[in-house]
């Protein structure tokens, strides 16, 4: 019963981390312009996003441990691109963080192209997660 609660709030912990990282994706592109729309995406980052980030990392890990999978090689992936994530997050979060305090820096790569990167991802965890090819 513990383990269904923590799976059911490691989905939602993800399904809200990764929707945040997509509304920093798709506002950081304007936000030097908009910067009262940067100023909430940043609150909101601050409110829920990053806590969801930190959710589904306790909780993902404290289900692969009860589960006994750290041996698993499709652990290893997802892991691997978690962490990949973890960074696109913390670059999308700083470039608005930025904006909301003004500051007007070229995008990077990673900034023009988050939303891309994200979603594909996304869908290898998805896969690797359900597949479990190795």
């Amino acid at each position: 019963m513990l383990y269904d609660i923590a799976k059911a709030a490691h989905i939602f912990s993800v399904l809200l981390w990764v929707g945040g990282m997509l509304t920093l994706a798709v506002v950081m592109p304007v936000a030097g312009r908009a910067r009262e729309a940067a100023q909430r995406v940043h609150r909101w980052d601050r409110a829920a996003f990053n806590p969801a980030m930190a959710a589904a990392w306790v909780l993902g890990l404290w289900m692969a441990w009860d589960g006994g999978w750290f041996v698993a090689g499709w652990l290893h992936g997802k892991l691997l691109l978690v962490v990949i994530l973890s960074a696109v997050h913390g670059m999308l979060s700083a470039g608005m963080r930025r904006a909301a305090g003004g500051e007007g820096r070229p995008l990077s790569a990673i900034q023009r192209h988050g939303g891309r990167i994200i979603v594909g991802l996304v869908a290898i965890v998805a896969i690797l997660v359900e597949v479990k090819p190795f």
